[in-house]
């Protein structure tokens, strides 16, 4: 036993230093090196120069053994002497080497006998000998001879660029920068192509053709600089957005490739900045060649040449007809049929025949005379008999008693690039002015009975557990929009159709919502607190909304719509502003916010009676706009608006009451904010179109709220039994907290309460409590 304890102590001791040793000597012979360099590298030559290099053969375990010494490229570097070389025990030894071409390579040494640390090399067959390739490995640089015109050519280039770079400001008009910069979706788009992509794809080809790192280098740097001033030129010349060009160059702050080029020269060592030059040179070269062809094409494309004597959009309103002059400029030598038609004769009609024979290689003047049938959009386009590049199959409609030329065409071609839009708008009649500022002032008057009938007290009561205002809130101001966003893309609305119910959808805190909450025993509390939060917050929220996805996304600028965002923000500031005379009033005067709220509702009936007399005639051009796509749109926005405003509360783990009421504050919207701020935002016609939206979502909104109303006291009068329905109140609210919320609902003083009215206030309380308790043992 004795015996096998000293051998377990034995192993144990003198394995592991056993196992390190062997360790230690694998890492040498991994390192270890066969010669000493009796000189510093890596060797610097300048091309066509020849060098001597001497090196120690340091192995002393052998007699004899045949040392192979080979280039690693050629291109760069060739041995002038011997390449086999007979070594001893210790033996010096020299090479003379020859600088061929700018670049890196290496001499490799291989023996013919395998030695501890070399790796048997198949692919060397000198003189018929299986070799073995030494760790050893030393680097020769050549580079280019420092020349006159070497420093010549650089210098030019910095100052070039730095011309290029002054040339670039003095063309670049901050007004026009700043003026594409408020659109920055299509900027932010390009930069992030210049800056993101450009480098990886320049990254990914250098990575996927396995260059040496020089020419890697270079390629990524052409990459990496962005912003040629050649590029605003090619903009022009292909009809691109030249305003958008000058701002991306100007913001990228790179004008042209020779950046790239100053870059490598002065950051790299030779001869890898003498290599990496090489991708920005390839690029300079080869960039012009698709565009010049894409800018050849493109003038050849362009056979004809229409100039109006207007500017596009032209506005004419609805009944009225004008007269269109516009020059004609055929570059073909073939004579042809050209006919003038509406996009959609709905909106614009040419009333004249709109047909004209042209000659080849002529100019005309000419005119056509259009009629303005309804509001809306429209384009004027132009077919001829002929197809060219620029054209495509069409099939328009023919006037009535056309002349033959034009009846025997079979087919026309639409062209592109040529169509001229029309804006139709409808007459503004003192009706019409009088609606809109009624509209405005009892939606002012509507904010001040709302501030007159919002109780701070309960507000702050509220926010006390703000898991059910935040969950309201993110409903009302990210669901709500996305959904009426979503709902008209998936519809194909029209962008002003489109843009009016999204405007619908960014507009929460209708009053109706609290009343409805009370009949449907929600939380009125949560109602109020929720409508009025909603409401101040719709300052910073509804622009932010409007300027993102209504502007960027709906518009996609495809018409010439600027949307005022400053009278945007004053429309929702005078909209608030009457909020906090409603509340200061409560405050200061209570008396008088009484009387204030018993106003309102004769006011309200008026409002209602208007709509339906003055309104309807005032608007009766919505019915035309009433399709079934936009009624359908009308409904699904506030339906999907209470399920997913429910949805959310339950995810968030509301109570049943709470539940109602966010669903309620979710898809009740406030169609006078939204219509007040179309009618100020938007120029006509794309206003009058908008407003349709919040007017049929008014329609529709009140449906399933009243089935819902029907349906719940119907259940509570027929189908539940008394004392169910009490155990369930007792379970889920108090008769305290059914008071609370009528006071919320209500006008309630909160100043100059007597001390007799706060003694029996405080009786209550203590009531309460006890009753509370009673309840509470019930249970």
């Amino acid at each position: 036993m004795d015996v096998f304890v000293r051998t377990l102590g034995f192993m144990f001791c003198v394995l592991p230093c056993v196992m390190c040793v062997s360790v230690r000597n694998a890492t040498d012979l991994a390192t270890m090196t066969y010669m000493n360099a009796l000189q510093h590298y890596p060797v610097v030559m300048d091309e066509g120069e020849v060098h001597h290099l001497e090196y120690n053969w340091t192995y002393m375990d052998i007699n004899s053994v045949q040392l192979l010494v080979i280039a690693s490229s050629e291109e760069i570097v060739t041995l002038e002497s011997d390449h086999l070389i007979n070594l001893y025990d210790t033996n010096n030894f020299s090479l003379d080497i020859s600088a061929v071409f700018l670049g890196r390579s290496y001499l490799e040494f291989y023996v013919n006998k395998s030695l501890p640390g070399t790796e048997r090399s198949p692919n060397v067959n000198y003189f018929s000998t299986q070799w073995y390739k030494l760790p050893d490995r030393f680097e020769i640089v050549v580079r280019r001879k420092d020349g006159v015109l070497n420093r010549i050519f650089t210098v030019s280039v910095i100052v070039l660029v730095c011309l290029a770079n002054v040339a670039m400001g003095c063309k670049t008009d901050l007004q026009i920068v700043k003026q594409t910069l408020k659109k920055p979706v299509a900027p932010v788009t390009g930069l992030v192509s210049q800056f993101l992509l450009m480098p990886m794809i320049a990254f990914g080809l250098g990575y996927a053709m396995s260059l040496e790192p020089a020419l890697a280098f270079g390629l990524f740097a052409t990459g990496c600089s962005p912003g040629g001033s050649a590029s605003n030129v090619y903009t022009y010349l292909l009809d691109g957005n030249v305003s958008l060009s000058v701002t991306m160059t100007f913001v990228s702050t790179i004008l042209s490739l020779g950046v790239a080029i100053v870059l490598l020269q002065l950051s790299l060592p030779p001869p890898d900045s003498d290599i990496s030059i090489v991708p920005p040179i390839a690029a300079a070269i080869f960039t012009p060649i698709p565009l010049l062809i894409a800018i050849v094409i493109h003038e050849v494309r362009e056979f004809m040449d229409i100039n109006y004597n207007v500017d596009s959009p032209y506005v004419i309103l609805e009944e009225d007809s004008k007269h269109i002059h516009f020059n004609i400029t055929i570059h073909d030598s073939d004579s042809l049929v050209m006919l003038a038609r509406s996009s959609n004769e709905e909106i614009v009609s040419v009333v004249s025949s709109g047909w004209y024979e042209l000659n080849g290689n002529s100019s005309t003047n000419s005119t056509v005379k259009i009629r303005g049938v309804f509001l809306g959009r429209a384009y004027l386009n132009f077919h001829v008999n002929k197809p060219y590049p620029t054209s495509l199959p069409s099939s328009p409609s023919l006037p009535k008693g056309g002349n033959s030329n034009i009846l025997n065409v079979t087919k026309w071609y639409h062209i592109s690039g040529e169509d001229f839009e029309v804006v139709v708008t409808r007459v503004d009649t003192v009706i019409n002015t009088i609606f809109t500022v009624t509209v405005i002032v009892l939606v002012c008057l509507a904010n001040v009975a709302m501030g007159c009938k919002t109780d701070i007290l309960v507000v702050r009561e509220t926010l006390r557990k703000p898991i059910a205002p935040v969950t309201g809130l993110l409903s009302q101001f990210i669901i709500m929009p996305m959904v009426s966003f979503a709902v008209g893309q998936a519809l194909r609305l029209d962008a002003p159709m489109a843009f009016g119910f999204f405007a619908m959808g960014c507009s929460p805190g209708g009053a109706a919502s609290n009343i409805y909450t009370f009949l449907l025993d929600g939380d009125v509390s949560l109602s109020v607190t929720m409508t009025f939060i909603s409401t101040v917050l719709s300052i910073a929220m509804i622009p932010m909304w409007l300027y993102t996805l209504g502007i960027h996304v709906i518009y996609n600028n495809t018409s010439n719509i600027t949307i005022p965002f400053v009278n945007i923000f004053m429309s929702l500031l005078g909209l608030l502003i009457p909020v906090g005379i409603g509340v200061l009033i409560q405050k200061k005067k209570p008396s008088l916010a009484k009387k204030i709220l018993m106003a309102v509702k004769p006011l309200t009936v008026i409002f209602v009676i208007l709509v339906f007399t003055v309104g309807v005639y005032a608007n009766l051009y919505i019915f035309k706009l009433l399709t079934p796509l936009v009624l359908l749109t009308g409904a699904l926005i506030p339906y999907c608006g209470f399920a997913f405003g429910a949805l959310v509360a339950f995810i968030a783990r509301q109570p049943k009451g709470r539940i109602m009421t966010i669903a309620i504050e979710t898809g009740i919207q406030n169609s006078g904010i939204a219509i007040v701020l179309l009618q100020l935002s938007l120029p006509p016609p794309d206003s009058d179109i908008g407003v349709v939206g919040p007017i049929i979502c008014t329609i529709f909104t009140p449906i399933p709220m009243a089935i819902a109303i029907i349906s719940y006291e119907i259940y509570k009068r027929c189908f539940k039994k008394k004392d169910d329905f009490d155990n369930l109140a007792d379970k889920t609210q108090t008769p305290d907290d059914k008071d609370q919320q009528l006071n919320a609902l209500s006008y309630k003083p909160v100043h100059g309460v007597s001390n007799n009215a706060q003694t029996d206030v405080d009786n209550n309380e203590r009531s309460s409590d006890n009753g509370e308790k009673e309840n509470q043992h019930q249970v």
